[in-house]
């Protein structure tokens, strides 16, 4: 199928207004397939119903301390009580009342308001609430979901993510020549004595797996210290997200990082050596903001009100798991203090097929990895975009190159909805392209323990292989620097001799738009001085850097949404360099698309309507579409559907998403039912009807091969 968001990069969205109409009038949805947001290149926010929220996260200006500068949760509940004097009202002129529930630190706290209310309504009184003298901001306490892709295929004789890519294998790893720099008579040398935190759903004692747990923590239920996964299905429609089996999402990426390996049975971890420190921060419908950044604190080895310090401090933390939006204050601000006691945060970009990428992966200091497929070629569901790091193997379908779909094999559970039997599986997601670069990372840290942050994501980027010819991200910076490759990892890790290279922005994101930006690099020398500093500007409207030349240079931002990435490059006097990446982004709210009512029509009659969208900063406003039928037409720019002639009788749906060129507003599905003159009062659909549709779909299947061909 034509993947929209492979046409529409947000650099051509004008493009799109001529490219559209064409394409999409002449390719349809594979039949018995939905429409999905995979090619919109938005945010999965469908416009359907949410469950109802409560929870703020509340930073003061104060904390809540007493004269002995220890935490007081007293002191802290009359902060939050207090701002009941001056609540905003909601529905029905009745005042909102918030409730202290716990603290984060001790400035941030959660609250509750008295009654459930709609996201937009909650967002109103966040908003109401940060204008008090007292607080720093009010942010909703999201619930944040595992980012998971089902399986389209098995493959379940080898892990090809983990082999040479050289064997024909472009989108491998290439750990198995990484282990062998590593191995010295020891069979579980690689990454020995270095801890990798997984903040999931918890992991299941797999015999494949349970040899290299360490510790552990629930923060979802009750806060306690067994991190078993007791499972996650949804059984009721009730539970607020779809009903869905137990996905044993943290026991697989455990798995893809440290499944225990030389034992003659299973899989291997890539950092197989390595222990895994499982921290249960997602349940049924997902988790919450607030228990992951207490999670990943709680893993570095920082104090959490209320739970006993970990002393199995993770140097490398994964977040295989998301939400939309831009980074919000509390994953900030926990990831800030994580990286300051040294812990590397790895983070999946989404699982999508959008371009641009969601929280936290859109955070400023993590290493937000994207998916490939073991040919190399870019995941169809991958979400790519400014703060992208570099690819990994994830599994499924390409997205020029379609290939056979292998997933990535790992440990799992036989159970449906309750612990069952071991058992392995194959799964494709960005979740499992992340935890490949936290278990390289283990590697490098085993070799240098005094490695930072900084030190390993450059070391990361500088290593890996450019993405390869014919493929989705060749010579796309959307993409991240290349593919990982852990032996050319590794490798640099052990070389002293070479350059490093670290480099940032201020002010931090989100920029003011007009404002100037500061941009630093900074350099350590290997074996030989470093002779040239340089910036470059890789993806944004274009801009002027000033002192280009120069390890301080700036830069002004634009008056629009917008995205800027920057590399700075150091190279020594022999030539040999380290580049780092900094994405600057602007302040910027997406656009509001206006609800699109369900439209009805005869056969062989005309329809048409418009969609019309508000951006709250102004900005103009063009529209992504997916599932368009065969023989309607939409206009991009103006938002106008057109279907001349509409036929063959049935019920169509699409999506239907805003965008201001740097982020995209929430989708709505939009329902079309076309009628025979005899079927108008009952909405039956005549055999002949159905006849229609099948060799319509066959025409469009064919329409996508000459298509596919064509590319």
């Amino acid at each position: 199928m034509l993947n929209l968001r492979r046409i529409a990069t947000l650099a051509t969205i004008i493009l799109l207004a001529t490219v559209s109409v064409v394409a999409a009038a002449q390719i349809t949805p594979m039949a018995g397939k939905k429409a999905t947001l995979r090619d919109l290149g938005a945010p999965a926010t469908k416009q359907t119903a949410e469950a109802p929220m409560n929870r703020l996260i509340i930073q003061f200006k104060d904390r809540a301390m007493d004269k002995f500068g220890t935490f007081n949760a007293v002191l802290a509940k009359e902060h939050v009580k207090a701002l009941n004097t001056s609540s905003p009202l909601y529905a029905g002129g009745k005042k909102v009342t918030l409730t202290y529930f716990k603290s984060i630190t001790p400035q941030s706290h959660v609250a509750l308001t008295d009654e459930k209310l709609s996201r937009s309504a909650l967002s109103a009184i966040a908003r109401d609430f940060a204008q008090d003298s007292r607080v720093e901001y009010v942010e909703i306490d999201e619930k944040v979901y595992p980012h998971f892709v089902p399986n389209d295929t098995f493959f379940v004789s080898q892990q090809w993510n983990l082999q040479n890519p050289a064997l024909g294998l472009p989108g491998a790893a290439n750990l198995t020549t990484a282990w062998d720099r590593l191995t010295t008579g020891n069979a579980f040398v690689n990454g020995a004595g270095v801890i990798v935190a997984i903040l999931d759903t918890g992991y299941r004692p797999h015999s494949d797996l349970f040899a290299n747990i360490v510790g552990g923590y629930d923060f979802t239920n009750g806060r306690n210290s067994s991190a078993l996964d007791p499972g996650d299905a949804v059984v009721s429609a009730t539970a607020g997200c779809p009903i869905s089996n137990s996905s044993w999402h943290g026991t697989h990426i455990a798995g893809v990082v440290a499944a225990v390996g030389n034992n003659f049975t299973g899989v291997s971890g890539a950092a197989y050596g390595a222990k895994v420190l499982p921290v249960r921060v997602l349940g049924v419908c997902g988790g919450y903001t607030s228990d992951i950044v207490d999670g990943m604190r709680w893993a570095a080895g920082l104090p959490v009100s209320g739970v006993t310090n970990n002393t199995n401090v993770a140097k490398v933390i994964n977040l295989s798991l998301g939400s939309s939006g831009t980074c919000s204050n509390a994953f900030q601000s926990a990831i800030n203090a994580v990286r300051a006691a040294g812990s590397v945060v790895v983070v999946s970009t989404g699982n999508d097929a959008a371009l641009l990428i969601g929280q936290p992966a859109n955070c400023n200091g993590v290493i937000a990895v994207t998916a490939n497929t073991k040919a190399g070629d870019n995941a169809e569901y991958a979400d790519v975009g400014a703060g992208t790091a570099l690819s990994a193997p994830g599994g499924g379908y390409g997205s020029w190159m379609i290939g056979d779909g292998s997933g990535i094999y790992s440990t799992s559970n036989a159970g449906l909805t309750t612990p069952g039997p071991d058992s392995f599986e194959a799964k494709a997601g960005t979740s499992f392209a992340a935890p490949h670069v936290a278990g390289v990372a283990a590697l490098m840290f085993q070799i240098r323990p005094t490695l930072t942050p900084d030190e390993v994501q450059s070391l990361l980027m500088n290593s890996a292989r450019p993405h390869p010819v014919g493929t989705y991200c060749e010579n796309s910076s959307a993409c991240g620097a290349g593919v990982l490759d852990a032996d050319a990892a590794v490798a640099l890790a052990q070389d002293v001799s070479a350059p490093t290279s670290t480099a940032s922005s201020s002010p931090s994101n989100p920029v003011p738009r007009g404002a100037t930006v500061g941009l630093t690099g900074a350099a350590t020398a290997g074996a030989n001085p470093i002779s040239t500093r340089v910036w470059s500007q890789l993806a944004g409207p274009t801009v002027t850097i000033n002192n280009a030349n120069t390890a301080n240079a700036s830069f002004v931002v634009s008056s629009g949404a917008a995205s800027y990435v920057f590399r700075f490059r150091a190279t020594d006097n022999l030539g040999r360099f380290s580049d780092s990446w900094v994405t600057v982004r602007t302040v910027n709210s997406p656009p509001v698309l206006a609800t699109i009512p369900s439209q009805t029509v005869q056969v062989g009659q005309s329809l048409s309507f418009k969609a019309t969208a508000t951006d709250p900063d102004g900005d103009a406003v063009t529209f992504a579409i997916s599932g368009l039928p065969f023989g309607a037409a939409f206009n991009t720019m103006g938002g106008d559907f057109g279907w001349p002639t509409a036929q063959p009788a049935g019920r169509y749906t699409f999506l239907i998403a805003p965008t201001d060129g740097a982020a995209y507003g929430v989708a709505q599905e939009v329902s079309v039912t076309i009628v025979t003159p005899a079927a108008s009062g009952g909405g039956s659909v005549e055999w002949m009807d159905l006849l229609a549709l099948g060799v319509l779909a066959l025409t469009g299947m064919t329409l996508r091969k000459r298509v596919a061909a064509q590319r």
